[in-house]
């Protein structure tokens, strides 16, 4: 019975270490979402090309269809 014991304390221990790790990336990715992580991304990764454009949309005109 000791034994059952020990595992079941141990058990619980790694469940509780587990939570507290998981529970501290969904904290980092809900602080920090607007800072992703980006790998080395030089001037190819963000230049348009020669026929492309950017286009920003305002969430207001999306609602009233403006």
């Amino acid at each position: 019975m000791c034994k059952k014991v020990k595992l079941f304390k141990l058990f619980v221990l790694v469940a509780f270490k587990i939570a507290q790790e998981i529970t501290e990336e969904g904290r980092h990715a809900i602080e920090s979402p607007t800072s992703p992580v980006l790998s080395n991304l030089g001037p190819e990764g963000y230049m348009l090309g020669e026929f492309q454009r950017t286009f920003v949309s305002s969430s207001v005109s999306l609602y009233l269809n403006v």
